[in-house]
């Protein structure tokens, strides 16, 4: 106390100050589990900011790989987006040309000459659909690979093959198909012959099987008819199918005239077999030497009323729908215009590529078809001539015309022989019938035998000599 009374007041209050402070401080004193306890959480600060760094380098690439995608996508959706402007503007110029029929069926209709046959030749359609049944059941599964064993037969090549039929098979066929060349007979009072498109929803397209079976079964007959030596039946037939071909006059989709074509060029074709084989009567010789060629009508019908019968197509879908109609096999549109629809993991490699750039694609590629078909009726219109070797349209065209021009050729240059066989020197006839047409002949023992002047593998053919 004597000492606290020789210091000053503020050297006073400073000692009780420290001397509080340290014994504060040593009542604090921490036990051995604060202190470590303290020193682990002293340790562990470094080690939490080092995984903090680890994790912020690893979602670097992940972040840029995101980025990526997201620009990738970006680019593939913007592409799927021009494309279906591409193609809506297409489909919106149909529907400015066709957008005021209501009535579809009498629209079609109206389009067709008076004497039309077209609900008759539905009906006979179906009714060789059901005779194909009946050849199923009894036994009859092979008719249709026919064709070239009995041509062979005919020409005096034959060799044993498998669906080589039997001539009681052949009686049999003949038999059962009878109701065939009848209903082909009947259309005959008929001008014009087409099938009507269905007008159901989600219903766009035609079965063409059934049809193509049945023009199948008239080539078989004229041909197994030969087989069997009865000639008179056979020219009888073969002449009555091609003046249904003549018929062939306003086709309501495209489909159908690629189909009108491919029957004309098989029964030409029937005819220049069966006109290889044997010289023909002097009648039929002269309705042989006909132009044989479809229709002029043909071509525009079938690209007017494709036109129109899109613009039915596209008010039942939305454009993504209207597009996946073009593509049978992909049912589903989110495969095509989904965001990251490629990265689904049920996808094979094949497939993704498809998901990938499919949209666009697809899209663009009807719109091209729909501008090509603008272009070519513009063209047919205006009276101008079609360039064939621009685009789809065209080429579709092309096509057509190619094959029956090379059947329509070849059977003009076999009757020429057959006529020509008449003459007192009828190798040299021959001989100049086929110069005249642009081929060399190869005179054999018991063939003419037609050589190719061009690259036309299919323009060589063997007549034989009578």
């Amino acid at each position: 106390m004597v000492a606290e009374a020789l210091l000053t007041p503020s050297q006073f209050v400073a000692l009780h100050i420290t001397g509080w402070a340290t014994i504060r401080i040593m009542s604090d004193v921490p036990d051995s589990d604060d202190i470590a306890a303290r020193e682990t959480l002293i340790k562990g600060r470094p080690t939490r900011g080092k995984w903090r760094v680890v994790t912020l380098l690893a979602m670097i690439p992940l972040l840029i790989i995101a980025g990526v995608a997201a620009v990738v996508e970006g680019g593939r959706q913007g592409e799927i987006d021009s494309a279906r402007a591409e193609l809506q503007a297409e489909l919106d110029d149909i529907k400015g040309r066709y957008g005021h029929v209501q009535d579809w069926e009498a629209h079609f209709r109206a389009r067709m000459p008076d004497n039309w046959g077209g609900r008759e030749y539905q009906a006979w359609i179906d009714n060789c659909e059901m005779l194909g049944a009946n050849l199923e059941r009894v036994g009859l599964v092979d008719y249709w690979l026919w064709d070239d064993p009995l041509a062979d037969r005919l020409l005096g090549r034959r060799w044993s093959v498998a669906s080589d039929p039997t001539d009681e098979q052949l009686r049999q066929f003949l038999q059962i198909t009878q109701p065939v060349i009848d209903g082909l007979r009947a259309l005959l009072v008929f001008d014009s012959l087409s099938r009507m498109p269905e007008f159901r929803p989600y219903v766009f397209g035609m079965k063409l099987i059934p049809r193509l079976e049945a023009h199948r079964f008239a080539d078989v007959r004229v041909l197994a008819l030969a087989a069997l030596g009865d000639w008179d039946a056979a020219w009888d037939e073969l002449l009555v199918g091609l003046e249904i071909t003549g018929k062939l006059t306003h086709p309501t989709k495209m489909v159908e005239a690629s189909v009108d074509a491919g029957v004309m060029s098989r029964s030409l074709t029937g005819a220049l077999q069966l006109l290889s084989a044997s010289t023909a009567p002097a009648v039929v010789l002269q309705a042989l030497s006909a132009d044989w060629a479809l229709p002029t009508t043909n071509e525009y019908s079938a690209l007017e009323a494709e036109r129109a019968f899109q613009c039915w197509v596209s008010s039942q879908t939305t454009v993504d729908e209207y597009a996946l109609v073009w593509d049978l096999l992909q049912p589903n549109t989110d495969f095509y215009t989904g965001y990251f629809s490629y990265l689904a993991p049920t996808l094979a490699w094949d497939e993704r590529k498809d998901a990938f750039s499919g949209g666009a694609y697809l899209m663009r590629s009807v719109a091209d078809w729909h501008q090509s078909l603008r272009i070519v009726l513009a063209a047919m219109d205006a009276g101008e001539a079609v360039d064939l070797t621009a685009g789809p349209v065209g080429n579709q065209i092309s096509t057509w015309r190619e094959g029956v021009e090379r059947s329509r050729s070849r059977l003009a240059l076999c009757v020429r022989i057959r006529m020509a066989e008449a003459g007192s020197d009828s190798e040299a006839a021959v001989r100049q019938a086929c110069e005249d047409a642009g081929h060399g002949l190869a005179v054999e023992p018991k063939w003419w035998k037609v050589l190719p002047r061009s690259d036309d593998e299919f323009s060589d053919f063997e007549v034989r000599r009578h």
